[in-house]
């Protein structure tokens, strides 16, 4: 119930900041929030243009844009150290109810995973598709970390 909260109170917040704000400006606030910190900064890891990737000490907040089934998925995965501590969804209208990544459980599958690829994720049911899209995203972004970590 917690993480639904939080997760509710972030979506509010991140809709909020929008309200006048640059995307940039938008998601540095949230990797701010997510990674717990102020002090954060943005990494980049491949092409500009790409979403952004922020760090701050052993955490980073990669952000991640995918076309799904039915429109575009934009997610960020918050790593610490070498493990997988959340996925959130910020935009996605997939599945027959148009919030089929929403799902707690979905969620809950990426935490504690290492945050090397290949990831492997069971999909949504009704929304295979999209949640793949989500994690060949997610393992896309974890490449880019891997690579620029070393």
């Amino acid at each position: 119930m917690k993480i639904i909260l939080l997760t509710a109170v972030m979506l509010i917040a991140v809709f909020l900041m929008a309200l006048g704000r640059t995307q940039s400006e938008t998601d540095r606030e949230l990797a701010e929030k997510l990674l717990e910190s102020a002090e954060v900064q943005q990494v980049q890891l491949s092409a500009a243009g790409d979403p952004p990737v922020f760090q701050s000490r052993s955490r980073a907040a990669l952000f991640f844009e995918r076309k799904g089934m039915q429109s575009l998925i934009r997610g960020v995965i918050v790593i610490e150290n070498d493990r997988v501590i959340d996925l959130v969804i910020l935009q996605s209208h997939e599945g027959l109810d148009h919030d089929a990544l929403d799902a707690p459980s979905f969620r809950a599958a990426y935490r504690n995973k290492p945050a090397k690829p290949p990831l492997i994720v069971d999909a949504v049911s009704g929304a295979t598709i999209s949640s793949q899209a989500v994690t060949d995203a997610v393992n896309a972004r974890l490449v880019q970390w891997t690579k620029y970590a070393e």
